[in-house]
């Protein structure tokens, strides 16, 4: 059974000022607002410097230190060293075996338009490569498939009987770089 306590205003945490200015006062407190916000709403519609709150399931809200800037209550802290963790180990850079090292072949076709024979700028998560025209190049599978994702818009317009373009303009998804994979005989019978 959860015990109610009487504490002054100014000792009590944010998240006991929210419920106490929401549930015993009925204000409305923004989900951003700061714990002064708060304070000085509940200081409006109440007298009293204490505030009655359920003593037993609360927690101190935690200070911010080096190992803790954000002042995060404990559960979250360590969640938040999980995530990073993960994130930062994903994978090995190093790791040839890993499908994000996996290499592929392909070829970018020259076009003929205005830089149609300059190479190609590949780029994923700040790191890019460039990326020869009209030859087999191998590059990293994360590259191939920001070069799949690489798309233009080109807008048609349907011609009349004498051959003028008339009607609407129709837009249409098209490869930004003209390209293809390069399969090695020994990868296609494998």
């Amino acid at each position: 059974m959860t015990k109610d306590a009487t504490i002054l205003l100014t000792e009590a945490t944010k998240a006991q000022l929210r419920e106490f200015a929401t549930v015993t006062l009925g204000l409305e407190v923004g989900n951003l607002a700061k714990k002064t916000e708060i304070l000085a709403k509940i200081r409006e519609a109440w007298d009293e410097d204490t505030i009655t709150v359920n003593g037993a399931d609360e927690t101190p809200e935690p200070k911010p230190t080096a190992e803790n800037p954000l002042g995060l209550q404990k559960s979250a802290l360590k969640a938040a060293k999980e995530t990073t963790h993960v994130q930062d180990n994903e994978h090995d850079p190093q790791d040839p075996n890993h499908p994000a090292n996996r290499m592929e072949t392909i070829f970018i076709d020259i076009v003929d338009e205005a830089g149609g024979a300059d190479p190609v700028w590949l780029s994923v998560n700040g790191k890019g490569i460039w990326v020869t025209r009209g030859k087999d190049v191998r590059i990293k599978h994360k590259y191939v498939h920001d070069l799949e994702n690489a798309v233009r818009t080109v807008y048609e317009q349907e011609l009349d009987e004498q051959g003028i373009p008339s009607g609407p303009m129709i837009p249409r998804q098209v490869k930004a770089y003209p390209w293809r994979r390069v399969v090695a005989i020994d990868q296609a019978v494998a």
